[in-house]
């Protein structure tokens, strides 16, 4: 089971997509590699490649500060476990000792709510480039393979 922890510099970043970089980390808690943030880069192209890599590094488990519901709900749907570290600071060890203590986030509703999104549709969508018809289909496939209606996951591919 590898496991992801967002980072901003060395310690658990307060935001899952504002995080600098993404460590994994195996069962033991030893690194096995960093990667920079995709989601930094504007839009939702970014954040869609953020779950996209974390899918390709074979990630299970995620752990979390905070993290928005949209987000959230596109790692539920990639069959991730998403934990919320309720701890203030902490050290890797620390954080992989106590990691089964950690509450479970099982539910998109737990994530927090994101006004920039609901902002983003009152002005006509998530993007900044025009869409002829099918913009969020009900059965369009998120990155990890899964299909799903709930009107979450990325912006269109364009």
């Amino acid at each position: 089971m590898l496991t992801v922890l967002p980072l901003q510099g060395l310690s658990l970043a307060n935001h899952f997509t504002k995080a600098t970089s993404f460590a994994i980390y195996d069962q033991q808690g030893v690194l096995v590699k960093q990667l920079d943030n995709p989601a930094l880069e504007s839009g939702c192209d970014g954040k869609s490649r953020l779950v996209e890599m974390l899918g390709m590094n074979q990630v299970s488990r995620v752990i979390v500060k905070n993290i928005g519901e949209r987000m959230l709900g596109k790692l539920l749907d990639c069959n991730m476990t998403v934990k919320q570290m309720n701890l203030r600071g902490g050290d890797i060890a620390t954080i992989f000792n106590q990691i089964t203590q950690f509450p479970e986030l099982n539910d998109a509703a737990q994530g927090r709510e994101s006004v920039n999104y609901h902002r983003k549709q009152q002005q006509g969508g998530c993007c900044s480039h025009e869409h002829v018809g099918e913009h969020h289909s009900a059965e369009k496939k998120s990155c990890c393979g899964s299909k799903h209606g709930s009107g979450r996951g990325g912006c269109c591919k364009h």
